[in-house]
């Protein structure tokens, strides 16, 4: 979180701003469910983003490639994320060969998905949501709008054609094909970085990611899939819920022995005196200060983030060095020289923040949330499958139900598959897990 006046001098960390929030959301939702370690995605209408969280800190990765297209490399600038263009309003098509896409061109929020009735003429992955029974036509946005199943259904007839399918399995196939770009994505700040997803808990946001969120988790064999509260506005609780937090740069060069790590300790003094006068503190206990240095081996183009101690000696920083490498690229240089390329100090003003509110413990029945039962498509291996409706609003904490069945609220839907349980938790969040 930044003030006015700061983003005024430092406008280009404003890029990508919006899932940042989400990203601060997903380390509270972590702290509720005793989970540290989470991978965040967040699915909106034209875009997934995701990133990873250990030890309640997101990862730090200094170039993001902003514009950056098939036509164009872009423009490198130093704010992270995934990007990987598979949202809710991206559009479905046949190429010239035959083979069905999806994305990277999206039908945005105007004139938006088909069964919007706004103008739009291309399918997209709402439309695929809609067709297959996991979106009610009359109880979209709380009852607000409804969708127009039999314009969807339209708009899928070319592809199904093309493929020689029904429209129910040419929109289930468009389905599977924005959730394999998406675990694509979150294999790239895991499995790819030296990180296990079965180690994780998955949080999932945005309006269309609670739809996608339980096939990508069991893909992923995570430990549990979360849907927070109201998650179509996550990305705006997790800005309200973030400490306000300066991140201060400083380039060093050296070498790792004594004398550099006396300097690195100077410098890092002098951003915390920096950390403090802009935050107006004149005492160091008013932040929470994380302290990293980028390092690299030499001759290397590319360094790793480092976690730093004030106790630090040579050898534990080159031990802790090796161990980040190796879980980067997956492997070590003893023998390398290694050097300091840059220091990052992480600094958080300790202040009052919103809190997660705990919903009723009550004796009800979970049937008492139940709306009615509505058929969805599976698949061609399952078919049509009658799942229970029911209102988030009035599930009450502790309450357990058996999938397969849909979970309703004014800014999305949440599908929990067969063979799954999910519970809701005293603050409000679904917690899913596989049966044993």
């Amino acid at each position: 979180m930044a003030s006015f006046s700061d983003v005024r001098l430092q406008p280009l960390t404003l890029v990508e701003s919006g899932p940042s929030g989400g990203i601060a959301g997903a380390v509270r939702v972590g702290q509720a469910i005793g989970a540290p370690d989470v991978l965040f995605l967040d699915v909106g209408g034209t875009t997934a983003k995701c990133s990873l969280i250990l030890e309640g800190r997101p990862q730090i990765v200094p170039e993001y490639k902003l514009e950056w297209s098939r036509f164009s490399p872009g423009y490198t600038v130093q704010v992270p994320v995934v990007d990987i263009g598979a949202g809710g309003g991206s559009i479905a098509s046949i190429d010239q060969a035959g083979h069905l896409h999806v994305g990277p061109e999206s039908a945005g929020s105007t004139p938006g998905p088909v069964c919007y009735g706004r103008g739009g003429i291309s399918p997209t992955i709402t439309d695929a949501m809609l067709v297959t029974g996991i979106l009610d036509p009359e109880n979209f946005a709380n009852g607000q709008m409804s969708l127009d199943v039999a314009a969807a259904r339209t708009a899928f007839q070319p592809i199904s054609d093309a493929l020689n399918c029904s429209i129910e399995e040419a929109s289930s196939a468009v389905i599977r094909i924005a959730e394999a770009n998406m675990i694509n994505a979150l294999k790239l700040v895991t499995v790819q970085r030296g990180h296990d997803p079965r180690d994780l808990s998955l949080v999932v946001s945005g309006g269309a990611g609670p739809m996608l969120a339980t096939k990508l988790g069991r893909e992923l064999s995570v430990k549990s899939t979360v849907i927070p509260v109201y998650p179509g506005v996550f990305s705006a609780w997790g800005m309200l819920s973030a400490l306000p937090r300066t991140d201060l740069r400083r380039t060093l060069f050296g070498e790792v022995d004594n004398e550099g790590l006396e300097k690195i300790r100077s410098e890092f003094q002098n951003l915390v005196v920096q950390a403090e006068d802009h935050f107006n503190v004149s005492d160091v206990e008013a932040l929470n200060l994380q302290f990293a240095v980028e390092a690299r081996y030499q001759g290397q183009e590319h360094s790793v983030s480092v976690v730093f101690q004030h106790n630090d000696t040579v050898q534990s920083f080159i031990q802790t060095f090796h161990a980040t490498h190796e879980t980067a690229y997956t492997f070590r240089l003893p023998e390398s020289p290694i050097e300091i390329t840059n220091l990052h100090l992480q600094a958080e003003h300790k202040s009052d923040i919103i809190g997660m509110s705990e919903i009723p413990q009550m004796d009800q029945l979970p049937g008492d949330a139940m709306k009615g039962v509505r058929d969805v498509f599976f698949g061609s291996d399952h078919g049509w499958v009658s799942c229970p409706v029911y209102d988030r609003a009035l599930l009450f904490a502790g309450c357990q139900l058996d999938g397969p069945l849909l979970i309703e609220e004014p800014t999305t839907t949440s599908l929990v598959l067969a063979g799954q349980v999910v519970e809701t938790t005293t603050t409000g969040l679904l917690v899913i897990t596989e049966l044993e």
